[in-house]
C-alpha cells in the first residue's frame, strides 16, 4: 500500500460500492494500514459509501463484537471526525449507535459492552456539541 501511494495512488478511489482504502483497512480491522492512510494528506475520514454512510457511521452498523468497538472508539479520536453527518435516510451515528444498544440483544447481555457503547455515545454527543458551539460562538472547531 505504501508504493501505490507512493507512487501516485488516490487514497481517497472509491470501488464500485463507494467503499475506499481506508473503510477497507476499518472494516477488516487492519488500523495500522488505517493510521498510514489518514496520516496521507488529503484522505477524507468522513467520506461516505453508497447509502450516504460516513465512516464512523459503518463502523456503528457494523458492530458485532468487542473489536468493532475498540475501532469506533480510534475513529473517535481522530482529528476532522465529523459525528453529525447523516446517511441517505437521515440517519446520524447517534441515531445508529442508540438503535444498536436499544435492538441487539447480545450487547445487552454483555454489559462492560454496553458500557463501552454507551461511552461511545456520550463522546458522540460531545463532539457533536463542541462542533455546534465552536461554530457558532467562536467560529471554529
Amino acid at each position: 500500500m505504501k508504493y501505490l501511494v507512493q507512487y501516485g495512488a488516490d487514497p481517497n478511489l472509491q470501488n464500485d460500492w463507494k467503499s475506499t482504502p481506508l473503510s477497507i483497512a476499518m472494516f477488516k480491522g487492519h488500523l495500522a494500514c488505517a493510521d498510514f492512510l489518514l496520516n496521507q494528506s488529503g484522505v477524507d475520514v468522513n467520506i461516505r459509501d453508497e447509502s450516504g454512510r460516513s465512516l464512523l457511521s459503518q463502523t456503528i452498523d457494523n458492530m458485532t463484537d468487542d473489536k468493532a468497538v475498540s475501532q469506533l472508539k480510534y475513529l473517535l479520536d481522530k482529528d476532522g471526525i465529523d459525528v453529525n453527518l447523516a446517511d441517505t435516510q437521515g440517519l446520524t451515528p447517534l441515531h445508529l449507535i442508540a438503535t444498536k444498544v436499544g435492538n441487539d440483544e447480545e450487547v445487552l447481555k454483555n454489559p462492560s459492552r454496553c458500557v463501552t457503547i454507551i461511552h461511545s455515545m456520550s463522546i458522540i454527543i460531545s463532539l457533536a456539541y463542541i462542533r455546534i458551539v465552536g461554530d457558532t460562538v467562536t467560529g471554529t472547531l
